[in-house]
């Protein structure tokens, strides 16, 4: 008898491993906070030609992104000509506070990324706010190589001139 007993309790053990690793794996249940992911900046390339209008390309790449960030909806908190970088205010997408910075170097390449003040995301959003991130890239090259006029007028619509 004590010999039954034994089994039974290698076949509930044995079927208690599995049920365990499932679990762990992601099988079912709820499974608590996801590890944080660091949002990786994006990168951004400065208009490729020289549309010859007389604009430097750091202030070209500026001006775009002005330009793309109040297209998107994005809300600018402050800009900083000689710093060459941009902020926007906290914004709510789909129930997840968004804020961006770009810096900008003086060849025009630049880089977009979450603000500084942005807690570390979880991977789900993390993959968000790369999305996001890369709809504002799109339409920042969209911009970038306009004309002078044509780029001075997107970027009024934002509230700055140059």
């Amino acid at each position: 008898m004590n010999d039954m007993s034994r089994r039974g309790k290698g076949i509930a053990l044995s079927l208690a491993a599995p049920l365990a690793l499932a679990a762990a794996l992601g099988c079912g249940g709820d499974q608590g906070p996801a590890d944080p992911v660091d949002f990786q900046p994006i990168a951004l390339a400065p208009c490729g030609r020289d549309p010859g209008d007389g604009l430097s390309p750091d202030q070209r790449s500026l001006s775009a992104m002005l330009a793309a960030l109040h297209s998107r909806g994005y809300p600018l908190h402050q800009v900083s000509p000689t710093e060459m970088t941009i902020y926007t205010q906290y914004r709510d997408v789909r129930g997840i506070p968004v804020a961006w910075q770009a810096r900008f170097q003086s060849d025009g390449s630049g880089e977009l990324m979450v603000a500084e003040t942005m807690p570390p995301q979880d991977g789900r959003t993390a993959g968000q706010l790369r999305e996001w991130g890369r709809a504002v890239v799109a339409t920042f090259n969209q911009l970038k190589c306009l004309p002078r006029d044509k780029l001075r007028a997107q970027c009024e619509k934002a509230g700055f001139s140059f």
